[in-house]
């Protein structure tokens, strides 16, 4: 399946994206939203944990649920929290299943271990290479968001 042709399916799929990094966070962005992603930025692990904290506390019904924050782009070494730190809270405070890929400068296959016994989809490489960026973030939806498409 072309990249073009799936981008309408998976359009209305809303990304949260935490770096401290203004360069980062918004290169990241404007890859998602030339995917046709809904990218939303924060610069820290807290106004991660603040605004997913916001939505549980306001949804109600199922189509605010649809139109939640549906995966999370997080950088590993974050001033506040660590990437690590996010994935942690997110699944033992707020108990929520959201996937998620943390992009590091700090690559090793020690991290990668420690994402996904958090429960984290995988870990990218920066500087991300925007090919492969992509490739992951499908593999991430066809794998684990299709059935909300």
């Amino acid at each position: 399946m072309s990249v073009n042709a799936s981008t309408s399916q998976f359009s209305r799929f809303r990304v949260l994206v935490a770096d401290d990094d203004a360069g980062c966070r918004d290169s990241i962005v404007s890859l998602l939203s030339g995917e046709g992603f809904d990218a939303l930025a924060v610069e820290g692990g807290r106004a991660v944990l603040d605004l997913l904290g916001q939505q549980l506390r306001k949804r109600v019904t199922p189509a605010e649920k649809r139109d939640g924050i549906h995966f999370l782009i997080v950088d590993y070494n974050m001033p506040d929290l660590t990437g690590l730190d996010v994935l942690q809270k997110i699944r033992g405070e707020l108990e929520l299943e959201l996937p998620s890929i943390l992009v590091t400068a700090n690559f090793t296959e020690e991290l990668v271990e420690r994402v996904r016994a958090l429960g984290g989809f995988a870990v990218l490489p920066k500087p991300l290479e925007p090919i492969d960026f992509r490739a992951m973030v499908w593999k991430l939806v066809h794998s684990r968001l299709s059935g909300l498409a």
